[in-house]
């Protein structure tokens, strides 16, 4: 389901950029900022990588109802398990089209200023799985900024951080299914 949100958005930003920008191929990848050996995972320069940095457990809505009625039955299962996304636009470009890549920076904020909410109403290509994407600036400090990016890895890059709220996950089979029974038995005591 991550991966069904993440890629629904790099569509809908590559469409986006295409039609604003003028560009006749894609130039926003899906991707970690670096492989396995410290580089950039990435071959092509002058694009933007969009990454996920970390997935993080909504707890505020954690304590939802495990037993519900349904007919004349009640039913258990486990609660859902929302997740907020922390996400990471960097434009991965060469020393001399630095202003390009504050160019398509810009272009994300402009973006995601016009675009915060995703439901199926506005988007039917949303992934069915996905109920609502709701996109908001991630505000951090140097000091965090700093750890971001010593974590990739990767050499510091012009970036936007936005985190998404959130994806819900709610397979949980039932895991038990009793009669309902009712608290007033008109019979007792006569």
């Amino acid at each position: 389901m991550i991966e069904d949100a993440l890629v629904f958005i790099t569509d809908q930003l590559n469409q986006y950029l295409r039609n604003q920008l003028a560009l006749s191929q894609d130039k926003v990848y899906l991707s970690s900022l670096t492989n396995q050996q410290g580089e950039i995972a990435v071959s092509e320069q002058n694009v933007l990588i969009f990454s996920l940095l970390r997935a993080q457990e909504e707890t505020v809505l954690k304590s939802g109802p495990w037993t519900y009625v349904k007919g004349d039955q009640s039913m258990r299962s486990n609660p859902a398990v929302h997740m907020n996304l922390y996400v990471m636009f960097a434009a991965y470009f060469d020393d001399k089209n630095y202003r390009e890549a504050l160019k398509f920076l810009s272009a994300v904020v402009s973006y995601f200023q016009g675009h915060l909410v995703f439901e199926h109403q506005n988007y039917p290509s949303m992934p069915s799985s996905i109920e609502r994407l709701q996109f908001e600036i991630y505000h951090s400090d140097f000091h965090e900024i700093n750890y971001i990016w010593g974590m990739t890895g990767a050499k510091f890059m012009p970036s936007m951080m936005y985190k998404i709220r959130m994806i819900t996950f709610d397979q949980a089979p039932t895991s038990s299914v009793q009669p309902v029974t009712s608290s007033a038995n008109p019979n007792i005591g006569s």
